[in-house]
């Protein structure tokens, strides 16, 4: 399937001195379905699922942190609402350089 993806997003980064930098960020998307479906046989009976062609609401808002010039921590949640069924997720991480 192929989705396209339209939104605004703003973060913003805080040098807060002794190598540690803060960006937090947020993000305002609409998600779009363009191309796919959800078609199947089951004894002998063709299921289609046109719901899938719809937009959703996705928010995002995460948070780095830079420690030093090799160390990152990084932090995220997500929610999207497609009218029907709402999903919340995140991550969180570590990235190390060397």
């Amino acid at each position: 399937s192929t989705q396209s993806r339209a939104g605004v997003q703003l973060r913003k980064l805080y040098d807060l001195g002794y190598g540690i930098r803060l960006t937090p960020s947020g993000s305002v998307n609409a998600v779009t379905r363009l191309q796919g479906g959800n078609n199947f046989l089951a004894n002998d009976v063709r299921w289609n699922n046109p719901e899938l062609n719809r937009s959703r609401l996705l928010l995002e808002g995460g948070l780095n942190a830079e420690v030093g010039r090799r160390t990152e921590f990084f932090g995220g949640m997500n929610y999207q609402d497609d009218g029907t069924d709402d999903s919340v997720g995140g991550e969180m991480g570590l990235r190390l350089q060397w």
